[in-house]
């Protein structure tokens, strides 16, 4: 019976630990300010994209950002990816717009743009 009261205590002693642990960890990683859930990782290849596509000032780039869910697909043509949803673009349709095939809009280190799917 005595050896039962021992193990509980050390199950529950080391749940304790492991809370603590956890806790701890989230606190040193993420500051306590970074939402773990909506982190995301901005590693593309884009090679072979225009750099038109995502310079981040350009006919079909615009603004800064730090996740995809900053950046918006916007313009008459759909044609820009941006961060400022009230941006507007003349209603022309050319030859060189981006792919939606091809491409997403999204964010590029730090800048909105298209990259490959």
């Amino acid at each position: 019976m005595r050896t039962k009261k021992i193990i509980i205590l050390i199950i529950i002693v080391l749940i304790i630990i492991a809370g603590y642990f956890l806790l701890t960890i989230k606190k040193i990683y993420n500051g306590g300010n970074i939402d773990w859930n909506s982190a995301q990782v901005q590693i593309r290849d884009m090679t072979g994209v225009p750099p038109g596509y995502f310079s981040g000032n350009s006919r079909f780039s615009h603004g800064n950002c730090k996740i995809d869910s900053d950046c918006y697909n916007i313009g008459c043509s759909l044609e820009m990816c941006s961060s400022d949803k009230n941006l507007m673009t003349t209603c022309e349709i050319l030859g060189d717009f981006p792919d939606k095939i091809k491409y997403a809009c999204g964010c590029i280190k730090d800048t909105c743009g298209w990259y490959p799917k």
